[in-house]
């Protein structure tokens, strides 16, 4: 029915869904191989017909059909999470900040005027917090295997697509620099002659050599205050080489050296249970807004490219930042808690939401959707809503398919109830 309905399009066009059918077969073929106790299978085959079309199509840019790309967005919103294993039991808190951190990350990615500031804030510091503050102190080999998992694997995964896309687009004659990309993948993410350019995914670098150098520093030294005077010291002393000494360090190790701070802050959280405490006082809360409105005021930070306005005052804004964020999750969660569970099983996959938009903002992906559903319309730069639709709509499509959520390792979870629980 598909290739009878597109038997008037050219050759190419003819060619590209002919590979999306063929692709079906192995699709079912390795679906029911790695997920092979499921009883979707008609739903799969039915799912992954519309995901090849829909790659093709944004992927060469020739399919402007507006009724295909609505019909595929209402057949999507009608899939939800459902008939997948729960493994974890989990704190729900956690994920919905993390589901407002990477939404936040995508509008800042596309503002460049006063919110950039209210955002860059908190955000970026909080993946580090909340990343320490589930911190275990297991065997540096052990944590080397797993932490490789966790963010190593969905690293290669994302710079293989950005340079295999690259490299296809190049093909057909639209010109991507598939060698710089290659570059900017081999050193960590971040282009080197441009601070401002490279890939989102540079934080999943910086937080495995995160994650590696504080293990390292917690088997060597048992004491909390030596290690966190260790952990100023680095540091400082990577912001100071950033921003007086001009010199250049691959694998993003100066962003590192600010995220390793804000990592153990995280983990000292855990060890106070200061994060989790339910009752605050009223000074704690002015606290928070004073010092997260002083670092917006004196122009926030930017962990990317290692720039801090005011470094005390961006350290306890982030604090703030996060303070504010985690009481706005809590409470949503307390008093909504069916809608609040289906946005943290949203937020639990959030390493699949900063893959999709890394290749978004690579490639604009957003537009050509755009352009499919509004044929009428020539000329279209990519807006918030654009950004944030297409890296939500795609992210939740690519965690139906089995084998996606066995290379990320990403599962549903169980979650606890606040409401009955002592902590």
């Amino acid at each position: 029915y598909q290739l009878s309905y597109f038997r008037n399009c050219d050759a190419k066009v003819g060619i590209i869904f002919e590979i999306a059918n063929f692709s079906n077969t192995f699709f079912i073929f390795f679906s029911t191989l790695f997920h092979h106790k499921t009883n979707n299978t008609i739903y799969f085959n039915y799912l992954n017909r519309y995901f090849f079309l829909f790659f093709f199509s944004i992927l060469f840019s020739t399919f402007s059909s507006k009724t295909f790309i609505t019909i595929f967005y209402f057949h999507f919103i009608t899939v939800t999470l459902q008939n997948i294993k729960i493994e974890i039991v989990r704190n729900p808190v956690f994920d919905i900040m993390k589901f407002i951190a990477i939404i936040a990350m995508i509008i800042g990615h596309c503002v460049n005027d006063w919110r950039r500031p209210l955002i860059y804030a908190w955000h970026m510091p909080l993946f580090f917090i909340v990343s320490g503050y589930f911190f275990k102190n297991i065997p540096i080999l052990k944590k080397i295997k797993h932490t490789s998992r966790q963010l190593l694997i969905p690293y290669l995964t994302t710079t293989i697509l950005i340079i295999t896309t690259a490299t296809i687009y190049n093909i057909y004659g639209v010109n991507h620099s598939t060698l710089e990309y290659l570059k900017v993948a081999l050193i960590g993410g971040i282009n080197p002659i441009d601070w401002g350019v490279g890939f989102p995914v540079w934080f999943l670098i910086s937080l495995f050599i995160c994650i590696i150098t504080y293990s390292i520093i917690n088997k060597l030294i048992k004491s909390n205050i030596l290690i966190s005077l260790i952990v100023i010291i680095i540091a400082f002393t990577t912001y100071y080489i950033k921003n007086h000494c001009s010199v250049y360090i691959p694998f993003n190790i100066l962003q590192t050296g600010m995220g390793l701070l804000f990592f153990h802050i995280g983990h000292i959280f855990h060890q106070q249970n200061t994060i989790t405490t339910k009752h605050y006082s009223s000074l704690l809360w002015i606290c928070a807004l004073f010092f997260y409105a002083a670092s917006c005021h004196y122009g926030a930070l930017d962990m990317h490219s290692v720039y801090y306005s005011n470094i005390l005052i961006n350290i306890l804004g982030a604090i703030g930042g996060l303070f504010i964020v985690f009481q706005i999750s809590s409470f949503f969660y307390r008093h909504f808690s069916k809608i609040a569970t289906q946005i943290a099983q949203i937020g639990s996959i959030s390493i699949l939401f900063l893959i999709v938009h890394t290749l978004d903002t690579t490639f604009n992906f957003s537009p050509k959707i755009t352009r499919s559903i509004l044929f009428f319309v020539e000329n279209i730069t990519p807006n918030i809503a654009e950004r944030i639709l297409f890296t939500l709509v795609v992210s939740l499509l690519l965690y139906q398919i089995p084998i996606v959520r066995r290379i990320l390792r990403l599962s549903k979870h169980q979650y606890i109830d606040l409401k009955t629980s002592k902590q």
